[in-house]
């Protein structure tokens, strides 16, 4: 079976009645640099505690605050405490802590807190060590009791106990002084645990009467 189709026509293009239509413009949503917002860290300040006047007083940090660094201003600031420094100068950081730490617990014993350092304040007691800070405040007490263990060690014992205590290491000076078996009255301060930390005025006394010895009072931390 044989079509009888028509024959092919060829298409006519007038393109001098069409309108040129240039391309549509590439649009871009451009954002102008703005060199304020810089270039943002964070870093985490590794260290477990402050000293507070010559370390007498330290402040134990219960989390590692977090430092925000801002590149492009060259500051950075430590997060919930109102402190800001130079980016270049991060070593500054623990002795602003220290200083904004006693400025505002200072603020707050005299009743003096700003508003605008209360939020710094909730932050700083939530994240130290609040009680063995005020344990460190606390008066010495004087203590007496015997010298025990050798030289290169020094242990106590107290009238209460029939155990010796060792002596922290750094506190060895005071106790080459005395000769095992003999004992000794200073001033103490202990910690939460009731482990030693200070010892001042340390002297030598005579043994105490047999009688004192068993009426001797507890050592109560």
């Amino acid at each position: 079976m044989v079509l009888d189709l028509p024959p092919p026509q060829k298409a006519e293009h007038n393109s001098a009645n069409e309108r040129f239509r240039p391309p549509a413009p590439i649009t871009r949503a451009i954002t102008p640099f703005d060199p304020s917002s810089g270039f943002l860290q964070t870093i985490s300040f590794r260290k477990s505690y402050l000293a507070l006047n010559g370390d007498r007083e330290p402040m134990r940090l219960l989390e590692e605050p977090k430092i925000l660094i801002d590149r492009g201003l060259n500051i950075a600031k430590l997060e919930g405490w109102g402190i800001s420094v130079d980016a270049d100068k991060l070593s500054a950081i623990p002795r602003e802590m220290a200083r904004r730490f006693m400025k505002l617990w200072q603020d707050v014993e005299h009743n003096r807190l700003s508003e605008e350092d209360q939020g710094n304040w909730e932050h700083i007691v939530s994240t130290v060590d609040m009680d063995a800070f005020y344990l460190s405040l606390s008066q010495p007490r004087y203590l007496e009791g015997q010298r025990a263990g050798g030289d290169l060690q020094a242990h106590v014992r107290w009238p209460d106990q029939d155990q010796s205590e060792r002596v922290p290491d750094k506190f060895l000076g005071e106790f080459s002084l005395l000769d095992p078996g003999e004992w000794f009255g200073a001033y103490f301060r202990f910690d939460l645990e009731g482990k030693i930390t200070s010892v001042e005025r340390l002297v030598q006394i005579p043994p105490p009467e047999a009688d004192l010895w068993n009426e001797w009072p507890a050592k109560v931390y």
